[in-house]
């Protein structure tokens, strides 16, 4: 599996006994690009080797493979941030502060709608930045509104923040399966990513109830424009 600088090769061992009366054995292989420090590395295939045994440990008498690959997946999107926060600190100039980032993101659906959201503007407020959010309720009878098709507008001042953002988004439990446990994002998906001009206003967060698949590309087609204030013509 490769993002970006880092690739992992993921070893599994899987006893006769798994999952009920054995653990797996998990070994991580790691290949950094160049622009990665050789001290960085070592720390972070270090992480991995402590991070998935802690996973076996945790499973242990349930399947684990899934969780396996997404705390590598965890681990490599906080190497993302922390390389792009050094990026941010050692090359950002008086000229580029005027530019902020645009990221667009497509969530699939929402089980709690409230508690997803109240992380989502604290996350946004955290890297002092803009989010609106376009969504529909899928309502049925007896049952509490979920949202679906959820678009993320995030207008970010650096590409730290954009990452942090995204980073919170799928590594903390933002949002309950169907039993009503805590869980991670796992159907989010970013569109597109581009730069707008510096907002004037203070961070803000904004939830529009979109109407049809019309009113949501109109509002979306704003958003690739680049215009600060979204409206749907």
């Amino acid at each position: 599996m490769q993002t970006g600088p880092i690739s992992w090769t993921l070893l599994v061992t899987l006893p006769s006994g798994y999952p009920v009366a054995e653990r797996p054995i998990f070994r991580a292989e790691i290949s950094i690009s160049a622009s990665v420090s050789r001290d960085a590395s070592a720390t972070l295939a270090s992480s991995a080797e402590e991070r998935l045994a802690a996973v076996s440990a945790e499973r242990t008498g349930d399947e684990c493979l899934l969780e396996a690959i997404q705390a590598l997946e965890d681990l490599e999107v906080a190497a993302e941030v922390d390389q792009q926060k050094c990026t941010d600190n050692t090359e950002l100039s008086d000229a580029s502060r005027s530019i902020w980032m645009r990221t667009i993101i497509r969530i699939d659906h929402m089980n709690d709608p409230r508690g997803y959201c109240k992380a989502l503007e604290g996350f946004a407020r955290e890297g002092a930045s803009t989010l609106w959010l376009f969504y529909r309720q899928d309502a049925k009878a007896g049952a509490q509104p979920r949202f679906r098709n959820i678009h993320l507008v995030l207008d970010a001042p650096s590409s730290a923040a954009s990452s942090e953002f995204l980073r919170n988004l799928r590594t903390v439990p933002i949002d309950v399966d169907g039993c009503g446990k805590p869980c991670k994002e796992r159907c989010s998906e970013v569109l597109e990513e581009l730069t707008v001009q510096q907002h004037t206003d203070p961070p803000n967060y904004m939830p529009v109830e979109y109407s049809s698949a019309q009113e949501l590309e109109a509002f979306l087609d704003s958003a690739r424009k680049g215009l600060l204030d979204l409206h749907a013509d």
